[in-house]
């Protein structure tokens, strides 16, 4: 398995300087929000080929105008971000853009089945975004968060069921420790329910802290993926920047019991 970093976590300074930070740290790649790449794709692009490093994810970031609007006119407006940003990722080379559908409360108002409604126009939504998403090689990542960010997808398992309307392998969803364990889940049915629709994992600590500094178990978050046959990219998300000292005991943490569970 491979590990990536979100970007505002190494810092300010020059693209490049916090690509090498990464390096540094133990790092494969570095995964960037998607609302800051525009004009700076060429300067990722370098850093990433100086570095040795790849940019595996981008960060769809919806929350002003989400899939899931209260009008055709501003869902229609976030498909063509989310193709925008589609785009964006080819041009960097990434595998994956994670997509919140909605953030807090629903913004459609409907008297009664609102959740209902809202994933079975999720669906249709991803179904014609699912062409663009083939074009360009890049899986859209639904990702599901903790009841205090949103009221819908909150689950791996839901979230693998809305991507499997959608025919082909370009709408997929993932897992994250830090939202696992505010909801209280059980890792391993969650990643057993998300299955072969399982595209990314992001890793955190209580309180988004690096892996190996707050309360979560990471075995057997671990261990429910290699008994999965997982192994692709594992993302810290974690808040605030972090000395290059931490994050590389961070990283030999999640190495060494990647290399102990046998992965």
């Amino acid at each position: 398995m491979l590990l990536s970093c979100l970007e505002p976590m190494l810092g300010e300074g020059p693209t490049e300087a916090r690509f090498a930070l990464a390096r540094e740290a133990g790092f494969d790649g570095v995964d960037v929000w998607g609302d800051t790449v525009g004009d700076r794709c060429s300067e990722l692009q370098e850093a990433a080929a100086r570095t040795g490093l790849r940019i595996p994810t981008v960060y769809g970031r919806l929350a002003a105008t989400p899939l899931l609007a209260a009008t055709a006119r501003e869902r229609a407006e976030a498909v063509d971000v989310v193709r925008d940003r589609l785009q964006d990722a080819a041009r960097l080379g990434a595998a994956f853009l994670i997509v919140v559908p909605v953030t807090g409360q629903a913004r459609i108002r409907l008297q009664e089945g609102v959740e209902s409604a809202e994933l079975g126009l999720l669906a249709v939504l991803l179904s014609e975004l699912a062409e663009e998403a083939a074009a360009q090689r890049v899986r859209i990542v639904l990702e599901p968060l903790n009841r205090s960010e949103t009221h819908l997808l909150r689950s791996a398992r839901t979230a693998a069921a809305v991507a499997r309307q959608v025919s082909g392998e370009w709408v997929a969803t993932m897992v994250d420790t830090y939202h696992l364990d505010l909801e209280g889940q059980t890792v391993a049915a969650e990643i057993e329910g998300a299955g072969e629709r399982l595209a990314l994992v992001h890793l955190s600590d209580r309180g988004r802290a690096l892996p190996g500094e707050g309360g979560i178990d990471f075995v057997p978050v671990l261990a429910a993926l290699a008994r999965a046959h997982y192994r692709g990219w594992l993302g810290y998300e974690c808040g605030g920047t972090h000395s290059p000292d931490r994050l590389r005991r961070s990283v030999a943490f999640v190495r060494r019991l990647i290399e102990e569970l046998g992965g």
